[in-house]
């Protein structure tokens, strides 16, 4: 998508998500993304692999390959919490409600759940509390929930996202020391067994947290190159102004302006198969807005 010179790469993962989950919102219509996906172009091979959707947003952003890759969401996310390069061995956190299925668990939406500041206060207290020697720390943020790792800790799982819906014996985490993190996601699931938290939750129909998914593990480690073009995103790890170069106020206006004046609405728009030359300008939202 060209404008005023520019070029623009929109990605609106959420969508997918809500349609995965049932959400209302998967049921409601979009005539903004109707009408930029009516005049998009379909890659070759779209319907058959679709990269991940960090992936595909900074492909071509003249930053090498495997980006995310040597900026993990684990460190990224710290960094952003403390305004500097974190030291140690870091994964994200996610409180998590799995349900039963026929023969299996399931990761069921949303995922992270939204919780209160006191339930988040007490969780995170309790389970740092009884857990307290096996060397993870939960902490707490405004950008969500963080776990401090044992260093050197080998291990990779997916993120909440991808795994929502599906049998969870296919989205278990794997590497030389994912026994050693299945080992203390169970305990934080016996935690987590009739915690106050979630008797409180049960009489407003709220579903418990009976589980904490880690993802994004990797120590920290020194930035290594940025991407070309700006940056407008409300997506945690891809916000993170070490690795990636986010937009300033009057840069997010003009972009917004740019697209308006294509008649577009940039909160609603998407284009997911849509394929662009080395993008100016990065836009993506990860929730509805």
């Amino acid at each position: 998508m060209r404008m005023s010179g520019r070029r623009v790469r929109l990605a609106l993962p959420w969508l997918d998500r809500a349609a995965l989950a049932g959400s209302p919102v998967a049921a409601e219509r979009y005539p903004d993304t109707e009408w930029l996906l009516a005049r998009a172009r379909r890659s070759a091979g779209a319907a058959v692999a679709r990269p991940a959707w960090r992936d595909w947003l900074l492909d071509g952003a003249s930053a090498g390959p495997d980006l995310l890759r040597r900026f993990p969401a684990g460190p990224c996310l710290r960094a952003a919490c403390i305004g500097e390069r974190p030291s140690g061995s870091w994964a994200c956190a996610a409180p998590v409600h799995l349900a039963a299925a026929l023969d299996h668990l399931r990761l069921a939406a949303p995922a992270p759940l939204p919780l209160g500041i006191e339930e988040t206060r007490a969780l995170v207290s309790d389970l740092n509390q009884r857990l307290a020697g096996r060397g993870y720390t939960l902490h707490a943020s405004e950008r969500g929930w963080l776990c401090e790792c044992p260093p050197g800790l080998d291990c990779e799982a997916p993120e909440p996202a991808d795994a929502l819906g599906g049998n969870l014996r296919e989205s278990m985490p794997t590497g030389r020391d994912a026994a050693r993190v299945n080992a203390w996601v169970s305990e934080v699931q016996m935690v987590l067994h009739e915690h106050p938290v979630n008797l409180r939750r049960e009489p407003r129909g709220l579903p418990p947290v009976n589980s904490v998914w880690l993802w994004g593990f990797s120590e920290a480690g020194p930035a290594q190159g940025r991407p070309g073009g700006a940056l407008l995103t409300d997506d945690g790890w891809l916000a993170v102004r070490e690795p990636l170069v986010a937009l300033d106020a009057a840069e997010r206006r003009a972009l917004l302006d740019g697209l308006a004046a294509t008649g577009l609405d940039a909160a609603r728009d998407a284009a997911g198969p849509y394929r662009a030359s080395v993008p100016d300008a990065l836009l993506c939202t990860g929730t509805p807005l």
